[in-house]
């Protein structure tokens, strides 16, 4: 049997960032929003794995996070990726948790060494706030470049406090509501 999977981190959020959701919900842009109950930072997507291998995912995490101590940051700044000219999705950044970047380059290290195959675009630690939504008829949305504007706004402001001390394995079942989230280890900081 397998399960979807991810590594990630909690996140704290203040009220600014759902007024950022509500001011790019405002924009009339097709835009499907995070939900509070499943924000995350994601440090690595597993994709479907054997039950198995989450023996060797526990110890990639706990040698990734050997010695290390709490990390604590901001979120900070907002962004599209991959591009201002294709806007798939809209996040807001971590400033001032380098030690992030650190555990991420470990895991994925780490996890090579039980053949998950390493990421092939560089990490940028990032929440994801909103994802475009495809017209299934192909049209183009005519609001979409309404959500730049509404990036820039928010690109300077504070949306809540950071203190990374654990690591958690994460389960992530699809239903038509949106995907469901479970711990399935949880690692913490030594």
């Amino acid at each position: 049997m397998t399960i979807r999977a991810f590594i990630a981190v909690d996140v704290s959020i203040s009220d600014t960032f759902f007024e950022f959701q509500k001011a790019l919900k405002d924009t009339g842009a097709r835009l499907k929003m995070t939900n509070q109950n499943s924000l995350h930072l994601t440090l690595k997507f597993l994709g479907d794995i054997a039950e198995e291998k989450v023996y060797e995912v526990e110890k990639a995490m706990v040698r990734s996070v050997d010695g290390m101590q709490p990390i604590t940051g901001c979120l900070r700044g907002t962004g599209v990726f991959p591009s201002e000219e294709k806007i798939r999705v809209i996040w807001v950044g971590l400033d001032g948790a380098e030690s992030i970047l650190d555990i991420a380059e470990s895991l994925e290290e780490e996890l090579e060494r039980y053949g998950f195959d390493p990421e092939e675009r560089t990490f940028i630690p990032h929440l994801t706030a909103a994802r475009t939504k495809f017209d299934r008829r192909g049209g183009p949305d005519p609001n979409i470049s309404k959500i730049l504007p509404v990036v820039q706004d928010f690109s300077s402001k504070e949306f809540g406090e950071l203190r990374i001390d654990r690591l958690k394995l994460m389960k992530s079942e699809l239903t038509p509501q949106g995907p469901i989230y479970s711990v399935v280890k949880e690692v913490a900081f030594f």
